[in-house]
């Protein structure tokens, strides 16, 4: 499948990615990646050895709590960590793709943390592959939270440090 990648400029060199990445079949079977990163050329990222997953809390998305104002320089923690040369990259779990529209609770019975620390992980596995193919390297990525999000960090970080070294 395709990924259909939205680029818009934050100001400068800085910009801001996004694409939704399908994990399931289903009308909420996908989540939204971001990244925010200093641009070497258009659409070549500048290497970085530092990298950060932001994860937003409930009742919000990674572009309203890390970027408000969308295109305003300088605004919210992501472009403010992009600029000083943190790679930065975002994920919206998958109730955040349901639209203005109303949609029956039911549809969301089956999501839980376990489903969110599950969707995490694939978001920091291609976010480590793409930086590592695109010379930034493999080192580990901050996992910083605000509200529930930083509730999945703490949760994701227990699950990691569970499994055996290099796995």
């Amino acid at each position: 499948a395709r990924l259909n990648v939205r680029r818009g400029a934050l100001g400068g060199d800085l910009y801001h990615y996004e694409f939704e990445l399908p994990l399931s079949d289903g009308p909420h079977g996908a989540i939204r990646m971001h990244r925010v990163v200093r641009e070497r050329w258009p659409y070549v990222p500048r290497p970085t050895h530092h990298a950060a997953m932001l994860l937003h809390g409930d009742f919000a998305t990674f572009t309203s709590n890390f970027v408000p104002g969308g295109t305003v320089p300088g605004g919210g923690l992501a472009p403010y960590l992009a600029s000083r040369g943190v790679d930065v990259w975002g994920v919206d779990r998958r109730w955040a793709l349901a639209g203005p529209d109303p949609v029956d609770p039911t549809a969301f019975a089956a999501m839980g943390v376990a489903q969110e620390l599950d969707d995490l992980g694939h978001a920091l596995a291609l976010a480590r592959g793409l930086r590592t193919a695109g010379g930034g390297g493999a080192a580990r990525m901050a996992l910083v939270g605000f509200s529930h999000g930083a509730q999945l960090a703490y949760a994701y970080a227990a699950v990691e440090a569970a499994r055996p070294p290099g796995w």
